[in-house]
């Protein structure tokens, strides 16, 4: 192995993977929001309906 892929392996590597997981979670944490509040929009608009 070259210096370089040693390099990479060592430091490049684990930060990317950080980057990558980091994005999975926000975009988990995102879509969660997102049908949390649809829900609740859904509930509005229904309990409008039953007037």
């Amino acid at each position: 192995m070259s210096d370089n892929q040693l390099f990479f392996l060592v430091f490049i590597a684990p930060w990317m993977t950080a980057l990558v997981a980091g994005g999975l979670v926000a975009q988990a944490f995102a879509i969660r929001a997102e049908l949390a509040r649809l829900r609740s929009v859904r509930v509005v608009a229904r309990r409008e309906g039953e007037r």
